[in-house]
């Protein structure tokens, strides 16, 4: 017999290897029993992959959908916002000028004409609005201002006033610049683009057309409106009060006409928002469905998932205590071995490595039936707590009252099936334990008749050993 070191070393790694299983076999079943979903995509479905992926698909494109949607909604909700800013001053000031040219008050018309340059300039600020980076109202060219400067288009206003020679003169001047198409207006103060943005897509088959550009008829007719007093402020017709009066006058009548349409325009703008939020309750719902199916494929039992993360518990600690267990004795096998004597008699220790290495086993196999009893308590633990209505264990289990004759007869056939495993692992444990007995009775006797060899004692055997049989 090659006496050597290498079937402790096997049995070591073997137990390294077990609880390194385990662990991973925990981890797997602790992340189960906190998500309440599989691990394995594979073993949820029994193999086949193809209805849970169609509902990711699904779901993928519903958060595609979703996120359209949030940016169309944003969008909506700024753009009907800065409608309301447009109309509110342009509601206003065409009040404020109508009352006080109808009341012959020059002074104050003059003022309302101040006032009106203020809120051409906040009306240009307005249309070139942001939203996430992109422009508002100038179509598809989302990454550049919708109108040119409110100075610049002014000046052109102011210039085209000054030129004039009557009140009449000038509202004709300051309509060309507004024609459409030709008018100075589209090529100098709309710089947004002349196509509109594409319709977004909200749904499956559902789209979206809700796109708005600065140089709309509505919103020319406001700025139109507004310029006619502006230019008044800006120094036309200077000293020409009824000339002042004829401008701020056509604008007041104007504003109010325009009105209108920026009433129109929201309303448009409302109906956009309505549906919009009609496309995210449908994909809110739509969403919840998707993730039920999903959850139906790959949701765990929170009963079996806690019965298995008990179980591989006990087998984890099962093998730690082996593997504590085994270097002890290695320890103590080693110090034995340190303090012997000189070696006498080869074959003698070979017998007793022989009869240590089967106590050893014998050791072993009865820990493992031993761990085997321990699970088959969880497991039968496990199953009465799957029964339902029921939170106590076993013990607990036989100190309730008599059920039904059925339900006696059941739990007899299960109780004798148990003790019948339970008497097996039993016979064979004390089976176990008389041989080990029986080996330390072994190994004592010859630890008394002989002395037992160090390491050195056991090399130097083994050289001579291996000398003679090349000798041989």
């Amino acid at each position: 017999m090659k006496v050597n070191g290498a079937s402790d070393l096997a049995r070591m790694q073997a137990l390294q290897g077990r609880a390194f299983n385990t662990r991973a076999a925990l981890d797997l079943a602790a992340r189960e029993l906190t998500t309440g979903q599989k691990t394995s995509r594979y073993e949820a479905t029994g193999g086949n992959l193809t209805r849970l992926f169609a509902l990711e698909r699904s779901l993928d494109r519903n958060a595609v959908f979703s996120e359209t949607i949030s940016l169309t909604e944003l969008r909506l909700d700024v753009m009907q916002e800065s409608l309301g800013r447009i109309l509110a001053p342009a509601e206003s000031l065409a009040i404020d000028l109508t009352s006080a040219v109808g009341q012959g008050d020059v002074a104050g018309a003059l003022l309302h004409a101040e006032t009106a340059r203020t809120i051409f300039r906040d009306v240009v600020g307005i249309l070139n609005t942001q939203v996430a980076g992109q422009s508002l109202f100038a179509g598809t060219a989302t990454d550049s201002t919708a109108l040119a400067p409110a100075d610049a288009i002014l000046a052109d206003l102011d210039a085209l006033a000054a030129g004039a020679a009557t009140a009449a003169d000038a509202i004709t001047a300051i309509d060309a610049y507004f024609q459409k198409p030709g008018g100075a207006f589209y090529t100098n103060g709309y710089i947004g683009s002349v196509d509109d943005l594409s319709p977004v897509e909200i749904g499956e088959g559902q789209r979206i057309d809700y796109g708005m550009r600065a140089d709309a008829d509505e919103l020319v007719a406001v700025l139109r409106a507004q310029s006619l007093a502006a230019v008044v402020e800006g120094g036309a017709f200077a000293g020409q009060p009824a000339e002042q009066m004829t401008l701020l006058g056509t604008a007041g009548s104007r504003l109010l006409a325009a009105k209108e349409g920026i009433l129109d325009l929201r309303a448009r703008v409302g109906v956009s928002q309505e549906t919009v939020e009609r496309a995210r309750a449908e994909r809110i719902r739509e969403r919840d469905t998707l993730d039920i199916a999903r959850a139906k494929i790959v949701a765990t039992d929170p009963l079996e998932s806690a019965s298995n993360y008990q179980t591989l518990q006990v087998q984890l600690e099962s093998a730690h205590a082996a593997r504590k267990k085994r270097l002890r004795e290695l320890g103590q096998a080693r110090l034995a071995l340190e303090t012997t004597g000189p070696v006498r008699n080869l074959a003698g220790v070979e017998r007793a490595l022989k009869v240590a290495h089967q106590a050893s086993s014998a050791v072993n196999e009865r820990a493992s039936l031993e761990s085997r009893a321990r699970q088959l308590r969880h497991a039968i633990d496990a199953g009465i707590a799957r029964l339902g209505c029921w939170s106590g264990d076993l013990n607990a289990m036989e100190r309730l009252a008599l059920p039904a004759h059925a339900t006696i007869e059941q739990f007899r056939l299960d109780l004798e099936d148990g003790e019948r495993t339970a008497r097996q692992l039993m016979e064979a444990a004390n089976e176990l334990e008389a041989r080990l007995r029986e080996a330390e009775t072994q190994l004592q006797a010859y630890q008394g008749a002989h002395d037992v060899p160090s390491l050195a004692d056991l090399e130097q055997a083994r050289q001579t050993r291996q000398q003679g049989w090349q000798w041989v």
